[in-house]
């Protein structure tokens, strides 16, 4: 095997991969970083309003819905009860 031989690809793959490459770079590394850039700003809007206005942001209001449906749902008060639930039933 050669390896100072060139291979000829199709153009349509090339645009695939380089598609492909752009996408994963987008997904991976930039939106991620944006994300949090954005989340740092809202959080420090959002204290200078709570000193301003003299109100409290609680930390569940910022919390997203999934992350406190799945806390209660792995609780282990709330595993309990709906056991105990189960079992009267």
């Amino acid at each position: 095997m050669d390896l100072t031989q060139t291979y000829a690809i199709p153009l349509w793959l090339l645009l695939l991969m380089v598609a492909a490459t752009l996408w994963a770079l987008l997904t991976r590394f930039l939106l991620p970083s944006a994300r949090w850039l954005l989340r740092r700003r809202v959080n420090r809007v959002l204290d200078e309003i709570s000193k301003v206005l003299d109100i409290g942001i609680r930390p569940f209001q910022l919390t997203k819905r999934q992350v406190l449906i799945d806390r209660l749902v792995y609780d282990s008060q709330v595993v309990e009860a709906v056991n105990q639930y189960a079992q009267d039933k």
